[in-house]
């Protein structure tokens, strides 16, 4: 009876962690026409704000730091587009993209790791 209440607890424990799990895409921002998503939950300390501003038509970030460079990439994984930025505030003017579905690669001060986030424009 002890092995079988055990077993139950470890079955429990395993099930409630497998719910909190950090890794994974989290959408951040969604329209009908623009969806930017994150690659992976453990980055949404890093992404203060992300959205799409209608009236001027662009994607609008503000990072927890500073931005040296971002990289845009198509569907196919092909480099389109390559900016300094050297701020922490980012505005992208929906020019920039075309249409379909994009990777922008966030190049931080002081840091090894990109960070991502998928575009997706609907239509």
């Amino acid at each position: 009876m002890k092995t079988l209440i055990t077993i139950i607890a470890l079955f429990a424990f395993s099930i409630s962690n497998a719910s909190t799990n950090p890794a994974g895409p989290l959408v951040v921002f969604s329209s009908e026409n623009v969806e930017i998503q994150i690659t992976d939950k453990s980055q949404s300390a890093f992404f203060q704000t992300s959205e799409f501003n209608f009236e001027e038509n662009n994607l609008e970030f503000e990072t927890e730091k500073e931005i040296t460079f971002i990289q845009i990439f198509d569907a196919e994984g092909q480099l389109t587009f390559q900016l300094p930025v050297m701020s922490n505030k980012l505005k992208i003017g929906r020019s920039v993209f075309g249409s379909g579905d994009f990777k922008i690669g966030f190049m931080i001060s002081g840091e090894n790791e990109i960070q991502f986030a998928d575009v997706k424009f609907k239509s």
